[in-house]
Parts: C-alpha cells; structure tokens; sequence
C-alpha cells in the first residue's frame, strides 16, 4: 500500500493508516537501504552535447548531484553527453553497449516528429527490453515512457506573450527566431499565437527565423528582422542555441530599444542583462530537469513507487534586477 503496488480500496486503506499511527509505525530505512544497494541499480542519462546547446550544464550539474547521492543505495549512473544531430546509427553501437547494463534511462525528447529520430529509437531500444524511461524538457507524444519531467511548453508561449505585451505594448510588432521550429518551439509559438488572438489581437508576429548557428545565415536572418518595412519592438528568442543570436541583434541595435525576450538562464546571459541586450528571460529549472528523472527512476526501481504523467517544473521570470 505505501508503494502504490496492487489495487488496494480507500477502506483497507485508511485501516492500515490508521493502524501505522496507532503503532507509530515508520519504514526502517537501514533496512529499506540495504535492500536496494542488492539490486545494483545502473543508470543511463543521456544530455545533449553542452557546447552547442550551454542550458544542459546545469542540467548536467543537477544529474551529477542526485547520481552522488544515489551513490550511498548502490545505484551507478552513467552521463553521456551526446551532440543532437547525431544520427542514430552513428551512435548506435556504444548506445547498446550501455543500455546492456542499463536498469533506467533518461533522455531528452525531441523538437523534431519523424518517426526514425534518435530519441524515439532510443525508447523504442529499451521498451523492446522493458527498460523504463523518463523524458526531461521536451515531451515525445504518442511514445509510451514512465514520466515526463519539464515545463508546460504551452504556458511558456502564453508566458512569453504577456511578456511581450508587457514590453512592446498590446499592439506590438514581434519578430521570433528559434533553433529547430518544430517540437517545443511549435508548441510555445502556437501558444503565443493563440494567447495573442484572445487577450491582443492587435500585436503580429511580422516575421519567424531558424537559427542554425552558422554564422552567415544567422547574420543574414537578423538583418531581415531589422530591415523591412515594419521594424519590430520585441523580439522572442525562442530556442537560443549557444544565445550567439542575442549579441548579433545586440549589434543591430545597439542602443536596445526592441525588447529582447528569452529563455532560460546561463552564465553567458548575465553580461547581456547587464549591458541592456535581453529585456527578460523565462527560466524552467533546468538543476531539476537533471535530479527529478534520477529520483523518479529510483523510487520507481528501488521502491515500487509510481509517479505521474507529467513532473511539472516551475516557470519564472528574471529580469536584471532579480538576478
């Protein structure tokens, strides 16, 4: 009953309850500890390469901590950072080694739908071995796992569009540019869309552009953004990448009057609230996204404990003076 195991009805429920009080019963965790640590529990945490994409750090910093601390139950676990557009065959071989000693998995959904896309293979690898897998940041629909850790992708749009009311005004002219448009970043624009029509019907999106991190396409997109007819006065930076995009637009506006708007919050960030480029960011607890799939895969392995659906992670809001 205390691990969720079986059907046990509300009345037998409360029965034992009340009976655990009246004993002053709580579960021996020397005991409880030395039953886990016989399992061996191992691991695998798979993160994006955090050179392109500096968010995972602290992701990264988040597994590394809940893996000391499993440490004492015995439990291994393996950090394997891993560029994203690494196709899935080319990592194939070492994958399956891993997954060969592998009890748990965490891994990141993925922006992108196709049916072949690593991650979804990745699943598909440890269903076939019954191996339970918990997705952090970004959900994969229609693909069955434990648990998905990470923010409300659809709040976070309509997040976003209140920001950019707030700054640019209800009728504001907003330009977007994101890494990948699909996955989140649909998920977060059509939110922003919708909670445009209901509550500003009067601000447009003037113009969408893909950051790819090369140079001279991303330098070529911002100087659209500033060079048409209608300038925009916010601008949302959906998926930032390595935020290289933000010091670009920086350069086309150097005095800061458009309203730079992003998300998350890293080291590189924090010089540019200070110098006036980023206006606000919207942050999703990335040290959480790294602990809470370990310790869903954990209490769920070591104790039976079944989680929900969804772990939701908290959005909040930083600007320069709360940081």
């Amino acid at each position: 009953m205390l691990h969720n195991r079986g059907r046990v009805s509300e009345e037998t429920r409360q029965k034992v309850l009340a009976a655990m009080e009246e004993m002053h019963f709580t579960p021996n965790e020397a005991a409880q500890g030395l039953a886990v640590r016989k399992k061996k529990l191992h691991f695998l945490f798979v993160v994006p390469y955090p050179a392109r994409h500096p968010f995972f750090l602290d992701v990264i910093k988040g597994a590394e901590k809940k893996a000391d601390e499993l440490e004492s139950y015995g439990v291994k676990t393996t950090i394997w950072e891993m560029p994203l557009d690494d196709n899935y065959e080319k990592v194939k071989s070492r994958f399956l080694r891993l997954l060969s000693h592998c009890d748990g998995m965490a891994t990141l959904g993925t922006p992108y739908m196709a049916e072949d896309t690593t991650p979804k293979r990745f699943i598909a690898e440890c269903r076939e071995r019954g191996i339970p897998v918990v997705l952090y940041n970004q959900n994969l629909a229609g693909n069955p796992q434990l648990c998905y850790v990470g923010p409300d992708l659809k709040k976070a749009g309509r997040l976003a569009c209140g920001l950019a009311a707030l700054m640019g005004g209800k009728e504001a002219r907003v330009w977007v540019f994101s890494e990948g448009l699909g996955g989140g970043a649909t998920q977060r624009l059509d939110a922003f869309r919708e909670e445009m029509r209901q509550r500003y019907p009067k601000m447009k999106i003037i113009g969408l552009s893909e950051i790819t991190l090369d140079d001279a396409h991303d330098e070529a997109e911002v100087e659209r953004a500033f060079s048409g007819e209608e300038k925009p006065e916010v601008i949302y930076v959906d998926n930032p990448a390595d935020y290289s995009i933000c010091e670009k637009i920086a350069r086309c506006d150097p005095e800061h009057r458009i309203a730079l708007i992003t998300n998350d919050l890293i080291d590189k960030e924090r010089a540019m609230f200070e110098d006036g480029t980023i206006s606000a960011t919207i942050c999703q607890e990335p040290e959480q996204q790294g602990s809470a799939p370990l310790d869903i895969l954990f209490r769920y392995l070591a104790y039976g404990e079944v989680p929900p659906a969804h772990y939701e992670c908290e959005l909040s809001i930083s600007i320069l003076q709360s940081l």
